[in-house]
């Protein structure tokens, strides 16, 4: 088993942005490198879980914010 010490490299972040409430496809998205990528975790500002998946290093995690609640 392979213990993985190192942050990831966030190479690609979003800039701010807004959009109107109803409006669709909107999402967000960041790349990153890591030599043991395997899954992600995006929390609300709470903690709660928005969403987690699998990705891989240097292929962009994109997130659909339609059905995200305002804020």
């Amino acid at each position: 088993m392979v213990t993985d010490i190192d942050a990831p490299v966030i190479t690609t972040i979003p800039v701010d942005f807004s959009f109107s409430e109803g409006s669709t496809g909107n999402t967000v998205s960041w790349t990153a490198t890591e030599s043991y990528s395997s899954n992600y975790t995006i929390r609300f500002a709470n903690g709660t879980l928005a969403s987690s998946g699998f990705w891989s290093s240097g292929v962009a995690i994109e997130q659909v914010l339609d059905t995200w609640p305002m804020g």
